[in-house]
């Protein structure tokens, strides 16, 4: 089911928050007048569909990458993880894995430049590697089925570079954030098998781009401090500090800037971290109870996907597969639910 969200034009934004008294232009850091209660709560209803896959992927990055406390933590930023077990039930790392595949995964931090990430020759088995930017859009594919069965290296830069394909890549994918999930599947018949694909995973690499051109000195990312993921903000008003600060990361698509613009009557502005705490109480009601909404909207479509826009269920032999329900932006970008 596509949301339906009715949006204002930017111009019109523009004119009805920032009029002054006399008519005068007003000044361009004039914040939007909030809007009235009612408007309130369906604008963060709409606000929090579209944020929540990306606070959801940002919980996992910051499980698996940032909090070294947590569980569930891997290892830093442009490191490969492996698993060299089968999984099991127990596994809720990652949405639907499956028994036939051993996984690797990598956060990768893309501010500084592009990270390379080197496959070898796999021929007697199936492999992918899902690259996943922020807004949960799968960007691009390696492997089997999309770069096929030669040893390769192939570049994955954030939204910024501006670099050309370096002669020993052969290719280049692009995404829309400056972090990065590598969800990488590697075939293995049976515990047997075992061995053979941890072998496999030992010779996937990732390399900074300065190194793997033979340059030296490597480019600083600015500092960055990443907010805890606190499960209760997350799902309340203060979802928009969250929100506010993943804009910061992601590029928005030119059909989404009328959309940031309704957004923004509610404090959604990139980079407005501490949002939530000039909310006025009124306010802050409204959007709690527009948090509500869309919870229970998106509890709805997940308990019954087949009623999702471009969504196909098949089932059979007490499996259950979804098509449609991933897909890079230019698909999925519409399909906030």
């Amino acid at each position: 089911m596509k949301l339906q969200m009715p949006i204002i034009s930017m111009a019109a934004l523009l004119l009805i928050s920032a009029c002054t008294k006399d008519g005068a232009a007003p000044s361009s850091q004039t914040a939007p007048v909030a809007p009235p209660p009612n408007e309130a709560t369906t604008i963060a209803e709409e606000a929090y569909i579209y944020a929540f896959p990306m606070m959801e992927n940002y919980r996992t990055m910051y499980v698996q990458a940032i909090d070294r406390t947590a569980p569930g933590y891997m290892g830093g930023f442009n490191e490969l993880m492996h698993k060299s077990e089968l999984l099991g039930p127990e596994f809720k790392d990652i949405v639907r894995p499956n028994n036939d595949t051993m996984y690797s995964f990598a956060w990768l931090d893309l501010r500084a430049q592009p990270i390379v990430v080197t496959v070898p020759e796999i021929k007697n088995r199936y492999y992918s590697i899902q690259l996943i930017d922020m807004f949960t859009h799968n960007f691009d594919y390696i492997g089997t089925r999309s770069t096929g069965t030669e040893a390769g290296s192939y570049v994955i830069a954030g939204p910024e570079w501006r670099g050309t394909k370096p002669r020993d890549a052969k290719a280049v994918f692009q995404g829309e954030s400056s972090f990065v999930y590598c969800v990488i599947r590697t075939e293995v018949g049976g515990p047997d098998d075992v061995a053979a694909v941890v072998a496999v995973q030992k010779r996937y690499r990732l390399t900074p781009l300065n190194v793997f051109l033979g340059r030296s000195g490597a480019p600083a990312a600015a500092g960055i401090t990443f907010p805890a993921y606190d499960p209760s903000r997350a799902k309340s008003a203060a979802f928009i500090d969250l929100l506010n600060f993943l804009l910061t990361e992601v590029v928005v698509a030119p059909e989404e800037e009328e959309l940031m613009g309704r957004f923004s009557r509610i404090g959604i502005r990139a980079g407005a971290m501490g949002a939530s705490r000039s909310l006025s109480p009124e306010l802050r009601d409204a959007l709690d109870q527009g948090v509500g909404q869309g919870m229970v909207a998106i509890d709805k479509a997940a308990y019954d996907p087949s009623q999702l826009q471009g969504v196909t269920v098949r089932e059979g032999r007490g499996w259950q597969g979804l098509a449609g329900i991933f897909g890079p932006g230019d698909v999925m970008r519409t399909q906030y639910l």
